[in-house]
């Protein structure tokens, strides 16, 4: 009989912590995930801008 072990339970074991090297690289990867989701929220607010002049301004004006 070749029964294989049980896989070890990969929730158990604590997440290793970053190196420092690393931290700065996450750090770098959040601040960039901020500036895109604020440049995303004023593109969409631009969009609606755009969306509303352009209902305003009636055609043979």
């Amino acid at each position: 009989m070749n029964s294989t072990p049980p896989a070890p339970n990969m929730s158990s074991a604590p997440p290793p912590s970053p190196a420092p090297g690393d931290r700065a690289q996450i750090r770098q990867w959040q601040l960039l995930v901020d500036e895109l989701n604020r440049l995303n929220a004023q593109l969409e607010y631009l969009k609606l801008m755009l969306k509303l002049d352009q209902m305003l301004r009636r055609p043979g004006d």
